[in-house]
């Protein structure tokens, strides 16, 4: 998500970038961890030790993200945004969405419109 990855481990690095420029395709943990010829196992705990976070997490916050984006610069139905994030069902992105971020992803786009709306008109 765009954090620096220079003092990161090479597989760790490319496994980031693949993460980032393909998020809108359907990825699991094997997709993810074939790429590093590494077990699921070892590299879940190898990407977490530097990150923080698992790859399906990370995954999870990168499409979210940019989810988050497109509701707020975009009027597209979030069916559409839920496709080009990587999610094959609406209800599930939802779900996940109002899990992470604790609105639907209508509400935050309602929300966030108004609040951008106000601080316009405020400044």
């Amino acid at each position: 998500m765009g954090s620096t990855n220079i003092n990161l481990p090479d597989d760790i690095r490319e496994t980031v970038h693949f993460i980032e420029t393909h998020y809108d395709q359907p990825l699991s943990l094997e997709d993810i961890t074939e790429r590093a010829a590494l077990s699921k196992y070892y590299f879940t705990n190898k990407f977490q030790k530097y990150l923080k976070t698992t790859p399906i997490q990370y995954l999870t916050k990168t499409r979210i993200k940019k989810a988050m984006d497109l509701l707020i610069t975009t009027n597209k139905p979030i069916q559409e945004i839920a496709v080009e994030t990587g999610y094959t069902n609406a209800n599930y992105f939802s779900k996940v969405f109002r899990k992470m971020i604790g609105m639907s992803p209508d509400s935050f786009r309602k929300d966030k419109r108004m609040i951008d709306f106000q601080h316009i008109i405020i400044d």
